[in-house]
């Protein structure tokens, strides 16, 4: 199988109607990790990314998943975490945390976007996935 957008919400669709809302995010990543060794595809969990200023190490970070050596994944098992399907937000200070946690992931790894993926918002709510852009590649 070939990692594409489709496929990560494929494969996440299949996680979250088959393990539920309720899960920890490390079963969500366990599981995901269990399609990605099954469908064969390239990854790194949880892999160490370093901030650097003025070319020195000052910070880290931790991606959950980064596939195919383009495709960021960072999950979330919050119900505060993401809005409603009313649009509503249940915790804008979480939701913000959450964004720019994976932008500084994008600007770090130099990539245009990633994916940031909430399992536990709620038997009414559902799976949310939200494609992130990194702000320092966008259009000038």
């Amino acid at each position: 199988m070939k990692m594409t957008k489709k496929t990560i919400e494929k494969i996440c669709n299949r996680i979250y109607n088959e393990l539920g809302p309720y899960q920890i995010e490390n079963t969500y990543g366990n599981a995901m990790e269990y399609e990605l060794i099954k469908e064969g595809i390239t990854y790194n969990r949880e892999l160490p990314i370093p901030i650097l200023y003025d070319k020195h190490k000052v910070g880290h970070g931790v991606v959950d998943f980064f596939i195919d050596g383009k495709y960021l994944l960072e999950f979330k098992a919050n119900t505060a975490c993401f809005t409603t399907k009313e649009g509503k937000s249940s915790n804008s200070a979480s939701i913000i945390k959450s964004k720019n946690q994976v932008i500084r992931y994008l600007i770090a790894l130099n990539l245009e976007t990633g994916y940031l993926i909430n399992f536990n918002i709620g038997a009414n709510v559902g799976l949310e996935i939200n494609l992130i852009i990194n702000p320092e590649l966008g259009d000038e």
